[in-house]
């Protein structure tokens, strides 16, 4: 409980992806996702990086929401989750690992986790 308070509930997430069955460089990945700490353009410039801000597939300022949940391209790989599995795509990284799954059984939780984290890694190639 002392955990979970000074950590605002983060301590149940991590323990999600360190679980689940994928390549450790994923789950180091997604640890860096739900941080906030994945080099986007807009984390790149708090760095001092003086390149564009433009997101490369719309033109629109990149950030880690907009790359992967807001930009027209993580958009149609969002849908094609939704079409093929009748699941509503998550509207954030806390929502992903939160309660986006309500009311799926554990084993298909840990499976659709696992391909919406290899979705959300090809989106950051």
């Amino acid at each position: 409980m002392y955990f979970a308070l000074i950590n605002n509930g983060y301590i149940e997430r991590n323990k999600i992806i360190w679980k689940l069955k994928m390549p450790l460089k994923i789950k180091i990945f997604m640890w860096y996702l739900l941080k906030g700490i994945v080099l986007t353009k807009d984390n790149l410039t708090r760095r001092n990086w003086n390149g564009s801000l433009r997101c490369c597939f719309c033109m629109k300022n990149e950030s880690i929401h907009h790359l992967f949940f807001e930009c027209h391209f993580s958009k149609f790989l969002w849908r094609a989750v939704q079409f093929s599995f009748g699941l509503y795509p998550p509207y954030s990284i806390s929502h992903m690992f939160g309660n986006w799954l309500v009311g799926v059984s554990k084993l298909t939780e840990k499976l659709i986790l696992v391909g919406a984290c290899h979705t959300l890694k090809i989106l950051n190639l």
